[in-house]
């Protein structure tokens, strides 16, 4: 459902913003609902990928070394993103962002969520040095190497080239 809902949101939004009607000065605009909808959609879709991740987990932790700890890092990054915005989106609406003369409250929000995805992203790339360890990708790349190898010699030696 998230594939259809998010580009049909996006169509939603150039439609209502080149009408002028997607974002006002009251707290029910547009962007609030379509907001609303699109944080309904990704929860909805994160909860599927958790159900399908319990429903599978014998497998994939047979198949894939440390696997709840890779999803949870790559789902990480876009679920903290998303509710970050939000709620920092609902703060603006009700007002709880003063103004300066240097800043409006949209562009202070704005600086506020870059530094606050700054500071996660530190949080999540040392999440991720631990959940994809180099060591994993060395043996893998070594596997893929002598795999390589061996086949390009059969290969060379079945199609008799010199």
């Amino acid at each position: 459902q998230y594939v259809v809902i998010i580009p049909f949101l996006a169509i939603v939004t150039f439609v209502f913003a080149a009408a002028g009607l997607y974002e006002g000065d009251q707290w029910y605009t547009m962007d609030l609902w379509l907001s609303l909808v699109s944080c309904a959609s990704a929860t909805f879709a994160i909860y599927c990928l958790i159900t399908f991740y319990l429903s599978m987990q014998e497998e994939l932790e047979a198949s894939v070394s440390n696997a709840l700890a890779k999803f949870l890092c790559v789902k990480a990054v876009v679920f903290f993103c998303f509710w970050q915005e939000l709620f920092l989106q609902l703060v603006l609406a009700l007002g709880a962002v003063p103004e300066t003369e240097q800043f409006s409250s949209r562009h202070l929000v704005g600086a506020i969520q870059e530094w606050l995805i700054c500071f996660e992203m530190f949080v999540i790339a040392i999440c991720f040095t631990l959940a994809y360890p180099v060591e994993e990708i060395i043996e893998l790349k070594t596997l893929n190497a002598k795999t390589d190898d061996s086949s390009y010699g059969t290969f060379k030696e079945e199609a008799n080239v010199v």
